[in-house]
């Protein structure tokens, strides 16, 4: 059920929406996790019929460090420290079980949300990537 929930929200937040698609980021999480290049944080529910809050990480060998590649929260339990606690159980186990300390992550400069968490978390932002639509 997590991984499902993961790629669906994956996918949509891509909007590439498709069976291909989705067997494939299925599979690929499930080799990621299986060949620990991937460590999957989640809560749910107390009955476990309801994921609030996702985290998907994978470690980047080339640069080497760490990349939180995706999260989610359900919008009904947006704002409560969810994210919160995933990101600072996976920062615990980097500090404590890895050899590579560094994490990178993505956030889109309109979710003032997620960079004001990364922000107080102690991230620090290295670089802008600027886009140019040729189509507008």
């Amino acid at each position: 059920m997590v991984i499902d929930k993961l790629v669906n929200e994956m996918l949509n937040e891509q909007q590439i929406c498709s069976e291909i698609n989705y067997a494939i980021y299925q599979e690929m999480i499930q080799f990621e996790l299986k060949e620990k290049f991937g460590r999957l944080y989640y809560i749910q529910n107390d009955t476990g019929n309801q994921l609030i809050s996702i985290m998907y990480v994978i470690f980047k060998p080339i640069e080497p460090c760490w990349y939180i590649k995706f999260s989610w929260t359900n919008p009904t339990y947006r704002n409560r420290g969810y994210h919160r606690r995933l990101k600072v159980e996976f920062e615990s186990w980097v500090k404590n079980h890895s050899q590579h300390k560094l994490i990178k992550t993505e956030v889109s400069s309109t979710n003032d949300l997620m960079l004001s968490l990364n922000q107080k978390g102690g991230y620090k932002i290295k670089k802008l990537i600027m886009y140019k639509n040729m189509n507008d």
